[in-house]
């Protein structure tokens, strides 16, 4: 296998775990850094793996049906990467060799995230074919990885959606996969930076994600206390946000008797942009080829934000979050 670790960083700098340092284990926030779309390209994979190595991310999301699935998981077990699963329904082609009716247009690929949104508020995704496509992709994941996802979230985060998240809780409860992702984050409307479309869909996600706290509960299916990433993404992740944010959290949680600490997951996709390799059955996107993911790929790797964060909270996996 290639080495895709290529940067030259000391590899020993690596701060994906502290929740065993003696001198941390006081502290009242456990910050999970997940890197989402793992799978999508060689060139992406190396990106999370150096971020992995070399960085705070502390646990990444698989696309099982990525361009670079089967190597990235080989990486991922070679570099002891905590790997849960990118349930994806909103791109590129599906895992399963079932021909679709709904869920897929004539191509066989499916529906991008907003027409699948319509389509499915129109009734016309057949929540069937829904359950029967997270299943062949969870049954892909642990066929060729030998083990189970740590957690499962959506891609473009459609588990949360109506409908969906009673079959996608179903179905990862059934592999006994306990932790998915819930994008509820607070204080959206003051982010400023922000386009109106990019307003209008986060708070649809909100929203969509308040909605499903029950349905997840009732499978027993956790999540952690406080997210962050529809509004740091790309760009509009800096180091000043993300402390501000932790720091918000500690500060909510100040008064707070219950002395337990809470969990928290800050969103990533950090990587190598793409150029003509890569995707999920089509040419790589303009997201994927955006300079952004460098951008996040370089902060992720900042060792001044690891000393801000590491003063603040612990820093844990997906794997090894409290019971």
């Amino acid at each position: 296998m290639a080495n895709y670790i290529t940067d030259g960083s000391d590899v020993s700098v690596g701060h994906h775990d502290t929740s065993s340092d003696t001198h941390t284990t006081c502290k009242p926030v456990q910050l999970i850094v997940n890197a989402d779309d793992l799978g999508y390209s060689i060139v992406r994979d190396r990106g999370i793996a150096e971020s992995f190595l070399n960085g705070i991310v502390t646990s990444t999301s698989l696309l099982v049906n990525g361009h670079s699935a089967v190597q990235a998981i080989e990486i991922g077990l070679m570099y002891g990467m905590p790997m849960g699963i990118h349930i994806n329904v909103t791109e590129g082609r599906p895992i399963s060799r079932r021909l679709y009716q709904t869920l897929t247009n004539r191509n066989n690929m499916f529906w991008d995230k907003f027409e699948f949104r319509k389509r499915l508020a129109n009734g016309k995704i057949s929540l069937n074919e829904v359950e029967h496509e997270i299943t062949a992709q969870i049954l892909w994941f642990i066929n060729h990885a030998k083990q189970l996802p740590t957690h499962a979230d959506g891609h473009q985060h459609c588990h949360i959606l109506p409908g969906i998240r009673d079959v996608f809780a179903a179905a990862i409860n059934k592999y006994n996969i306990k932790w998915t992702r819930m994008p509820i984050e607070q204080n959206l409307q003051s982010c400023s930076w922000l386009t109106e479309p990019e307003m209008t869909f986060y708070t649809s996600v909100v929203c969509d994600a308040t909605d499903s706290k029950n349905a997840f509960s009732e499978y027993g299916i956790r999540f952690t206390d406080y997210y962050a990433g529809l509004s740091l993404m790309g760009t509009n992740l800096t180091k000043e946000r993300i402390i501000k944010w932790i720091d918000q959290v500690i500060s909510s949680e100040a008064n707070v008797v219950d002395h337990t600490p809470v969990t928290c997951e800050l969103m990533v996709h950090p990587g190598y942009r793409c150029e003509d390799e890569g995707g999920c059955g089509q040419s790589p996107d303009s997201f994927s080829k955006s300079p952004a993911r460098e951008h996040e790929m370089k902060l992720m790797k900042d060792k001044s934000l690891y000393t801000l964060l590491s003063c603040r909270c612990n820093f844990i996996s997906y794997k090894n979050v409290s019971a």
